[in-house]
């Protein structure tokens, strides 16, 4: 009979114990997708700050050669940098055509680095090539997704790379107003 008791009274804490131990895995698993998100924002597009200029990647469009500075339009622009192997460009493509619809005093410029432009956009964008490794080079971009917002003068006011960085620029931009 005393063990029965001593094994009730145990009950409680033991199932303290497990709630504890539950919310330490869901702790431990919300750190490490935060870390995650974090080593993907600085591996990418490490060397940029808000209010940097945008860099002088060269690029081709249907003119011939040019920059990507002369995508900067009068009242800010987007520049989203895909690849049509991507399937997260893709994926994000509807965000884009969400802002360029809801924003549109935003220029947009999709950079493709390989292949052609990414399925689903359909922005009235300016589409240009340019080499992956002037990209990585200029913009020290790693990965595809990536959204680099500047504003009227071609300072950058955000960037991002990968799905959830980009993303982020894109929510950035929605919440801003019009200029």
């Amino acid at each position: 009979m005393r063990i029965l008791n001593k094994l009730a009274s145990a009950i409680p804490a033991i199932a303290m114990a497990a709630v504890v131990l539950g919310l330490s895995v869901q702790l431990v698993r919300a750190k490490q997708a935060i870390a995650a998100l974090s080593s993907e924002v600085s591996g990418s597009i490490v060397h940029f700050v808000a209010g940097a200029e945008l860099p002088d990647v060269p690029v081709l469009d249907e003119k011939g050669p040019g920059s990507l500075r002369g995508s900067c339009g009068k009242h800010g622009s987007v520049v989203y940098i895909s690849s049509a192997q991507c399937p997260f460009c893709a994926k994000i493509a509807p965000d884009l055509n969400t802002l360029a619809s809801e924003r549109t005093d935003l220029r947009v410029t999709n950079v493709v680095v390989v292949g052609t432009p990414a399925d689903g956009l359909r922005t009235p964008a300016r589409v240009v090539t340019a080499a992956p490794a002037m990209v990585s080079e200029h913009l020290h971009v790693r990965v595809v997704p990536a959204i680099v917002a500047v504003d009227s003068a071609c300072r950058i006011q955000a960037a991002g790379a990968g799905y959830n960085a980009s993303r982020a620029v894109l929510r950035f931009l929605a919440l801003r107003e019009e200029t």
